[in-house]
């Protein structure tokens, strides 16, 4: 199946920090399994930073009713190139 599909996914060949090219399969996957440990991991709440409010208005400003018509969903839907992603 993966073979009649438009979009090949293919990892690499790699940079790593210091500029040298990783082709190899191991040395790929090395580096991939650190960047990926290194962001998911658990964080630190304690010392998180401190968010700030964008909207400080009351509830009556809020957005709080949206309409969505089912044919603007397939339109757009419709509208998606096969194998690309749609964007934001």
């Amino acid at each position: 199946m993966r073979s009649r599909t438009k979009s090949k996914d293919k990892v690499g060949p790699l940079k790593d920090s210091f500029g040298n090219v990783i082709d190899d399969n191991k040395g790929m996957c090395d580096m991939l399994n650190k960047f990926f440990g290194s962001v998911f991991t658990t964080e630190n709440i304690a010392d998180m930073p401190e968010v700030n409010r964008l909207f400080n208005a009351d509830y009556s400003q809020k957005l709080n009713m949206i309409n969505i018509e089912p044919g603007d969903v397939y339109d757009k839907i419709m509208s998606l190139k096969d194998g690309k992603a749609p964007g934001l």
